[in-house]
């Protein structure tokens, strides 16, 4: 699935090394798992869709998550390792819930500052 990202940066791998992609990048492909969490996330659309996701604070009515199968979603929140037990709308609030406090846990202010290590 093709995706393009509208917040922040995902490292992609491509043949071994990690490369970023960030909004200004085009859209580029990632299997179907990563593509729907990052959509489910509100930081990147589907390739196909020109428009930027709306802005819904609660996010109740997420057409990505209510298509997906149960094991998708339970996949999906394995991947974001919440529990993954519970009823089809129990995972996608979970899921959802996840993706809400994420906006709060990951403001730039808030992160450490990263300096590489030196080679061996």
């Amino acid at each position: 699935m093709k995706i393009k990202m509208m917040i922040g940066t995902f490292g992609k791998d491509e043949g071994g090394c990690v490369v970023p992609k960030t909004p200004e990048d085009p859209p580029f492909e990632v299997d179907s798992a990563t593509g729907n969490r990052l959509i489910g996330l509100g930081v990147a659309i589907a390739a196909e869709s020109t428009e930027e996701p709306e802005e819904d604070d609660d996010m109740k009515e997420d057409d990505s998550l209510e298509n997906m199968s149960l094991a998708e979603l339970k996949n999906l929140a394995e991947q974001m390792n919440l529990k993954k037990t519970g009823s089809r709308q129990e995972l996608i609030d979970r899921i959802l819930e996840s993706a809400e406090n994420a906006d709060t846990i990951f403001e730039d202010d808030d992160m450490p500052d990263m300096i590489p290590a030196d080679p061996e």
